[in-house]
């Protein structure tokens, strides 16, 4: 804590910059430095969950990234003003695993990788369970782009939102069509896609 020092005649009278109504540079930099290894440990956990999901066949994959999002929601920040962005990375990955319940397929074993199980979907679902999962990035995006609360965070909230977007190269290639079968409907779905995707970033 920064004193002030002020001597008078009859002595002198110290002040904490508390009680000047100020903050102290010190402390300033303490939280801002907090800020930046908090977020830089959520993105690390996205980052990790997102090579995963990457490696993984990709009817395991939404649970994949439902897992992913929720480790990362669980990371342990120990700041303040990100707990918003974690209580958003914890409804996406509660939303991604509704995805996978809803298409799951009983015929196929959990597919179990070190400590992790991942459940499968339904080959038949993969358009749309690929276009469920996306309005998921998309909605969890957005609303990490509006609530960021103070404006000295929202640098640090644009770059979880980009790293929760960048998750789409994973939706992208699960709508790659499966060995030696051609879907035309799939393949359709797919360029859609990447049309939207592409319109979003150019207007968006």
């Amino acid at each position: 804590m920064l004193v002030f020092a002020a001597c008078l005649a009859g002595g002198t009278v110290l002040a904490s910059s508390d009680e000047l109504g100020g903050e102290s540079s010190y402390g300033g930099e303490r939280k801002g430095e907090a800020a930046s290894q908090g977020t830089a440990l959520i993105l690390l956990k996205l980052k990790e969950g997102k090579e995963r999901c990457a490696l993984i066949p990709w009817i395991y994959r939404y649970d994949c990234l439902a897992q992913g999002f929720t480790e990362a929601s669980q990371a342990k920040v120990r700041y303040r003003e990100l707990e918003p962005a974690q209580e958003i990375l914890a409804m996406a990955g509660q939303k991604m695993a509704a995805v996978v319940e809803r298409h799951v397929d009983p015929a196929q074993p959990p597919s179990r990788i070190g400590n992790r199980t991942y459940k499968a979907i339904k080959q038949s679902a993969r358009a749309e369970a690929n276009a469920e999962a996306q309005a998921v990035l998309d909605e969890t995006e957005s609303l990490l782009l509006r609530s960021y609360g103070p404006p000295k965070m929202a640098a640090h909230y644009e770059r979880i939102a980009m790293a929760v977007s960048s998750s789409d190269v994973l939706l992208r290639s699960a709508l790659e069509p499966l060995p030696g079968l051609h879907n035309p409907a799939i393949e359709a779905i797919r360029r859609f896609a990447g049309l939207a995707l592409s319109f979003g970033r150019v207007y968006g």
